[in-house]
């Protein structure tokens, strides 16, 4: 049996964060998971912030079971930034640092 009280929140944020293009309007981010001595109980999953060009933000998405998401609906050849945090069933960890992606352009596929 696993006593809650002990269980805490992430100490530290996912790493290795990367953006790719999925396609025009769409981007795929991906990451490590949170280092095992840092995650303080079974992580469920993560949040992943994403804000627009001038860093007004848009949408949080949940991720999980994957170090991985594609986020579409986006504009074409766009700057956009993201973050990401882990979460236990305490709550959330820290937020990752902002991690900058672009979409394709028109016209590229």
């Amino acid at each position: 049996m696993v006593c809650l009280f002990f269980l805490k929140v992430p100490e530290s944020a996912p790493v290795n964060l990367s953006s790719l293009p999925a396609n025009e309007t769409a981007l795929t981010i991906s990451w490590l998971p949170v280092i095992q001595e840092d995650r303080n109980g079974i992580i469920l999953g993560y949040h992943v912030a994403l804000s627009n060009s001038i860093g007004e933000f848009m949408r949080n998405i949940s991720v999980l079971g994957s170090e991985v998401v594609t986020i579409g609906g986006l504009e074409v050849w766009t700057n956009y930034s993201m973050q990401v945090c882990a979460f236990t069933v305490k709550g959330n960890g820290p937020w990752g640092p902002i991690l900058q992606g672009i979409t394709d352009e028109e016209g590229k596929y």
